[in-house]
């Protein structure tokens, strides 16, 4: 939903994890889950962008208690008592290659590789665009399209981000490698001061409002006693102005009758 910056993915699941086991398995079923179909260059090309996220949770109280989930689309947040809430994503992206249309499928492809390639090459060509305009100091065009949407904040927010591209030493595939390469290039360039995400549970909260109180209290009771301060300083300053007064009317009156 573009109209309020909201990502809804259709038939996304978040699965709980308790190990790298699990992780690794359920990573492994997004691999099967995969689209793939065959071309003129690959047998089992992929015909469409694997994500998946990774919501890491520490929750502090009296001593550490570490959760973590593995998060498809759902990036919602345990409710839970804790005085204390990090949280961590770790974004797991594959895409799809991009593709020669006449190379991969020839010059009479079948429609549905080619409705697939076109919508490959539209989206990569999309988070290339959203690089390039962060690494040249412009507004990230993340809207333009839902894959850059989603990983709005792997691409200059508040992440840290790792690319590894994968290209081909052959000739015929030159100018192919050549754009990969660039892209590499471009991405190397996107600098992210990534901070901790931190949240305050309810009975942080509530120390922390009992905190400011007193402090509250405090600042309140020296506002007073600078207040008392200020009042003795201004009427000893009247007092001395009063006194200098005073000595320069007599100076006057003495300097009168000594003329006189």
């Amino acid at each position: 939903n573009f109209a309020d910056d909201s990502i809804y993915v259709e038939h996304l699941r978040t699965l709980p994890i308790d190990s790298v086991k699990e992780f690794l398995e359920e990573l492994n079923k997004c691999f099967r889950n995969r689209k793939v179909a065959s071309h003129l260059l690959n047998a089992e090309s992929s015909r469409s962008h694997m994500l998946a996220m990774l919501k890491i949770e520490q929750k502090f109280r009296d001593g550490i208690v570490k959760t973590s989930n593995l998060n498809f689309g759902d990036l919602g947040v345990c409710v839970c008592l804790y005085l204390h809430l990090s949280k961590q994503f770790v974004v797991v992206l594959i895409t799809a290659g991009s593709e020669d249309i006449r190379k991969a499928l020839g010059d009479s492809p079948d429609p549905e590789r080619l409705k697939e390639a076109i919508a490959i090459n539209s989206s990569l060509t999309a988070l290339t665009t959203c690089i390039n305009d962060i690494v040249h100091k412009k507004k990230p065009t993340h809207r333009v399209h839902p894959l850059t949407h989603i990983l709005k904040d792997s691409l200059g927010g508040n992440s840290k981000a790792t690319v590894v591209v994968c290209c081909s030493s052959h000739m015929m595939n030159r100018n192919e490698t050549i754009r990969t390469l660039r892209f590499a290039e471009a991405a190397k360039q996107v600098k992210n001061k990534a901070k901790i995400n931190t949240e305050l549970g309810k009975t942080a909260m509530q120390n922390r409002l009992k905190e400011l109180e007193r402090e509250n209290k405090e600042l309140n009771s020296k506002v007073v006693e600078l207040q008392a301060l200020l009042d003795v300083v201004r009427s000893q300053k009247r007092q001395t102005a009063t006194e200098n007064k005073l000595v320069g009317l007599k100076e006057m009156r003495q300097s009168a009758t000594t003329s006189f």
